[in-house]
């Protein structure tokens, strides 16, 4: 049993090696770096209303802030001014031709509102998928004030020694 364990974690380590070679791109990407303050991630919907409705708005603002998805479409988005931004589903990076209208329309909202509203810096974590999306690069162009990093979303299995060293 402990043969067939340890021969399983090498296949898996073996195919997240391959998988890094083959799917990870290694420059732009975020880098890890110390921080004077805690990172605080902010969901968005009923969570970040009941977020902003039972904490103090100065008490928030102490940390470093990572809004995701629909944040920046809340009202208390320019007051909070997150320092990060992540969007990773692919949907935000897909053409329209290949959505329906609801997320077509929800894009645009979203792309309307960080475009217009972002008036201090902020970094976006994207994946690597949203480097071709032209949506991200017209975001981009149009408001200085949004930067852009990305990471890797490939995989990792095997053994735990193996996982350890990259993350």
């Amino acid at each position: 049993m402990y043969i067939q364990l340890w021969v399983s974690k090498l296949y898996q380590t073996k195919l997240s090696i391959l998988r890094i070679l083959l799917q990870s791109t290694f420059s732009n990407i975020v880098k890890g770096n110390m921080q004077q303050k805690g990172l605080l991630i902010l969901g968005n919907g009923p969570s970040l209303t009941d977020t902003f409705a039972t904490t103090d708005l100065k008490a928030i603002q102490s940390f470093d802030l990572l809004a995701v998805n629909n944040a920046a479409n809340d009202d208390k988005f320019t007051e909070i001014k997150p320092k990060y931004y992540l969007l990773n589903a692919v949907t935000y990076f897909q053409e329209d031709d290949e959505l329906n209208e609801f997320y077509i329309q929800t894009n645009r909202t979203l792309f309307e509102s960080l475009k217009s509203k972002t008036t201090w810096d902020m970094t976006l974590l994207l994946p690597f998928r949203a480097r071709k999306s032209k949506a991200i690069s017209s975001l981009l162009v149009s408001n200085s004030h949004l930067k852009i990093a990305y990471f890797n979303q490939t995989p990792i299995e095997g053994f735990a020694f193996f996982h350890a060293l990259l993350v």
